[in-house]
């Protein structure tokens, strides 16, 4: 975790991983599977400083070096072919093919120079009452800028195997510009998040020639206007097109015994258009349930659905589940059940048997 080094006024802050990783791809497809080895560290140095009794700004410099037990190499291989007609006509074409080759082991390098800036102003209504009885009411809005840049690294994402966004870094010059605002109140003198929503877009200083100027607007919130009914949504929206381009919103509803019902909407336009359904009964009891549900508004069908029933005697916790995914036209739904049991004083530690 960040913290500071001594007296200096820096902070110092380091994640570290190492992973065996594999991609499988469906049969058909085209693409062979692969997997490697990869050991990711990084390590970023903070100066944070303030300036005119307000702003924040905190200069930032960092490196990430990443193992990676096998890369890959292309090359352009020229083939001259010689090609006979009917009439006996003798013709030489070239034929130029791209190649990939394995590349071994290597270390990539990713250096990283920044900075972030950011202030906050305030209005206090003390005499407002708002819903289930909250104590007054605060809007914080705080508009913040980050600068990033990280030149190009030693190797590129088309010569590394790729798993996730760690694969991905490449060269970057941007400014992210950003208003975070929050309503805040007062419960037994603790201050509550009632609305928090940060909404921000990218410039990019360096781009690619068919990249605009600004990335799309980025939003996410969290509504708590009610402790019994949390709401949280992301998305971005294309102000080119003037069209969402993804949204995501979770609604739940909270009972005193800690049961839950939940609803999710995700949209991803020209490909994606989900509702799903998932109820949690009775979670403390001896006996609870869950049942969840899938929905496809295009496609006018349900995808999955699932049921669980757990038990829990003196020492030990048992359950049996069904799950189906249906199958797209012509094969086969995807029918699994399976029975779970773990001993309650470790409850992280379980034995899980099923067969589809």
């Amino acid at each position: 975790s960040r913290q500071p080094l001594g007296e200096s006024g820096v902070y110092y802050e380091s994640r570290n991983s190492a992973s065996w990783l594999e991609r499988v791809f469906p049969e058909g497809d085209g693409d062979e599977d692969y997997d490697a080895f990869r050991i990711d560290s990084g390590h970023t140095l903070y100066y944070p400083t303030r300036h005119f009794g307000f702003l924040n700004v905190t200069p930032r410099a960092g490196y990430r070096g990443t193992y990676y037990s096998d890369t890959y190499s292309s090359a352009t291989v020229s083939n001259d072919l010689v090609v006979t007609d009917s009439n006996g006509v003798v013709s030489v074409t070239n034929e130029i093919d791209e190649i990939v080759r394995a590349g071994g082991s290597a270390v990539r390098n990713v250096y990283e120079l920044g900075f972030e800036t950011s202030f906050k102003a305030f209005r206090v209504w003390d005499d407002l009452i708002v819903m289930d009885g909250g104590d007054g009411l605060r809007h914080v809005a705080e508009p913040y800028l980050q600068h990033t840049y990280i030149p190009e690294p030693n190797y590129t994402p088309d010569e590394l195997p790729q798993f996730d966004s760690v694969d991905e870094l490449d060269k970057r010059h941007d400014v992210r510009i950003g208003m975070r605002n929050k309503l805040q109140t007062r419960y037994d003198k603790v201050a509550v998040d009632l609305v928090d929503l940060n909404v921000y877009t990218t410039y990019r200083i360096e781009k690619e020639e068919e990249d605009e100027d600004f990335s799309f607007v980025f939003f996410d919130g969290e509504l708590r206007l009610s402790r019994k009914v949390p709401i949280d949504f992301d998305g971005s929206y294309d102000q080119y097109e003037g069209e969402v381009d993804t949204f995501n919103t979770q609604v739940a509803y909270l009972l005193d015994d800690a049961s839950t019902v939940g609803l999710e909407y995700r949209y991803r336009r020209d490909d994606q258009n989900l509702i799903a359904l998932e109820t949690v009964l009775f979670p403390n009891n001896r006996w609870s349930f869950q049942a969840y549900g899938r929905w496809d508004t295009e496609a006018d069908g349900l995808q999955e659905h699932s049921y669980y029933v757990q038990r829990r005697s003196s020492c030990l916790g048992y359950g049996l589940g069904f799950r189906q995914v249906v199958g797209d036209e012509g094969e086969k739904d995807d029918n699994q059940v399976w029975f779970q049991f773990w001993l309650l004083a470790f409850p992280d530690t379980s034995i899980k048997l099923g067969g589809g």
